[in-house]
């Protein structure tokens, strides 16, 4: 009686054993944490675990933001498992750190590999780490095939929220901007709507804030917007910059006043504009093209203070070492890598500019005579430009090579996974998320994706 009852208490000790020896790693008649164990010798105790992986396998973090990672575990009978305590390495911790539960942290520009290992099982996962600068995701480089879908837009003009982005309502958007979670529209309503990326789900931002802009960017804490707004008698009231918090809605004045003018000073509410259009940022400074001065103008975020980077105010087209001496021709839109600016004017081209000296140059890009650019965005790598009526192009910042994204001559709302065959009517400004291109698609009341 004594050796049966001995004989049980051993066996289901080894039961025990085989048990967390098979779930402590991805047996397959090899070794698993350093113990040696072959399957098909052994009775099927209990579920083996066959397989990890790491979600999301593929992700974008700005610089500054946290990501949660998860492995999950997929056992022989095809169960999935969360896997409480991995191991987690990040290859390159310089550009996105990673905590012991599997938290990242997006550290400066690049790309890292995720790893979670345990009990002889490892997975691996790519983040792409990006900065939030021009109102744009940069440094994660679009990997863009042109298939246009709609995100967000029933296409009838209207002001409707809605929870389903596609059942949401637009009238005439022309300006956009992303923060890496939401993407910001204003349009004719003269109100800025948000976007969350994740679910598409359109919302008012704040309480409504009005706001009489074309166009706007962000840095993070507030929306900036150009406005030039002109009371129902034709005076006019306001030319210059307001400031939207992005957390309370609030809009206040940032520069410029009710009067046409090109004055500088270190008051912005005391400098003038004269028909402000595109606007961008750094981060430190907005960038601003004066299209009725010629002129691109810079705005110190911390103090309001307003100058003239480049632009002489004449008319023209000539570059300069020295950027107050350089001419531009109505600049309409404007972008930045951080170290240039972007300009598209009405010569058709794209100039660059030197933020450190002001230098003045015409990027080689050559696009077609008499079509105009109507919004123009980039990675840091590319630039995206609206162009004409119905196209997006692709342009190489290093190389100025021009490829047409998505669109074509014709004019529409089709959307399709060949880029050449989808359509769009007056697209707009233009964000990137790190992953996507969106577009405000003006006559058809409409966000439009581009993948």
């Amino acid at each position: 009686m004594y050796t049966k009852f001995l004989w049980r208490k051993l066996r289901w000790k080894f039961v025990i054993l085989l048990h967390t020896l098979i779930l402590s790693g991805c047996l397959t008649g090899s070794t698993s944490g350093g113990v040696s164990a072959s399957i098909s010798s052994l009775p099927d105790l209990s579920p083996t675990l066959v397989s990890m992986s790491v979600t999301p396998e593929q992700s974008v973090l700005l610089v500054g933001k946290t990501m949660q990672y998860t492995a999950t575990g997929v056992l022989n009978d095809g169960t999935t498992v969360t896997l409480g305590a991995p191991t987690w390495l990040s290859d390159t911790p310089g550009v996105a750190g990673i905590s012991s539960s599997g938290l990242a942290t997006g550290l400066t520009r690049g790309s890292s590999s995720i790893t979670a290992t345990g009990g002889g099982c490892s997975a691996t996962a790519t983040i792409n780490v990006g900065q939030l600068l021009a109102g744009t995701v940069q440094g994660v480089t679009l990997n863009l095939v042109g298939a246009v879908t709609t995100f967000a837009g029933s296409g009838v003009a209207g002001n409707t929220n809605s929870t389903n982005g596609i059942l949401a309502t637009f009238k005439s958007p022309t300006g956009i901007t992303t923060d890496g979670t939401n993407l910001y529209v204003l349009d004719s309503n003269n109100q800025i709507r948000k976007i969350v990326l994740a679910s598409g789900e359109v919302t008012l931002l704040g309480a409504g804030a009005l706001v009489y802009g074309s166009n706007i960017t962000n840095d993070g804490i507030n929306i900036y917007a150009t406005v030039n707004y002109s009371a129902n008698s034709g005076s006019l009231n306001f030319s210059g910059i307001s400031k939207i918090n992005i957390a309370t809605g609030v809009g206040t004045i940032f520069a410029g006043s009710s009067a046409h003018g090109a004055t500088d000073s270190t008051v912005g509410t005391t400098a003038s504009f004269n028909n402000p259009a595109g606007i961008t940022t750094n981060g430190t400074n907005l960038y601003v093209a004066d299209t009725g001065n010629n002129k691109i103008r810079q705005i110190v975020i911390s103090s309001g203070a307003v100058t003239t980077l480049a632009g002489s105010g004449v008319a023209g087209s000539s570059d300069s070492v020295t950027g107050t001496t350089a001419t531009f021709n109505s600049p309409t839109y404007i972008t930045t890598d951080g170290t240039n600016l972007y300009v598209a004017d009405n010569t058709n081209s794209i100039r660059t500019i030197s933020i450190a000296s002001g230098a003045v140059s015409t990027m080689a890009a050559t696009l077609t005579a008499n079509k105009q650019i109507s919004g123009i965005t980039t990675d840091g790598s590319n630039l995206y430009v609206s162009f004409a009526a119905s196209e997006i192009l692709q342009i190489a910042i290093a190389t100025g090579a021009v490829t047409t994204l998505a669109g074509s001559t014709t004019q529409g709302a089709v959307d399709s996974v060949t880029g050449s065959e989808a359509s769009f009517d007056n697209p707009a400004s233009l964000t990137n998320d790190g992953s996507y291109l969106y577009v405000a698609d003006k006559s058809n009341n409409k966000i439009r994706l581009i993948q």
